[in-house]
């Protein structure tokens, strides 16, 4: 849990650090938002994973998945 737990502040400093970026729980796990649509969800999966997900065009899915 100590590792998600610095994920997590890392992703929370990065998300929060674009303008109008706030945080809000949302389905027991922190999301990112920009006029209240998420742009990055994360937390633990079923196996105690840390996950997140995050929006990105069609054409950068790719690149991100590398």
């Amino acid at each position: 849990m100590a590792k998600a737990g610095a994920a997590e502040k890392k992703l929370r400093d990065i998300c929060l650090g674009f303008p109008e970026a706030v945080e809000k729980q949302t389905w027991g796990h922190p999301t990112f938002r920009v006029n209240d649509k998420i742009f990055v969800g994360c937390g633990e999966d079923d196996e105690g994973r840390y996950t997140m997900s995050l929006k990105a065009e069609a054409g950068m899915q790719d690149a991100l998945l590398g």
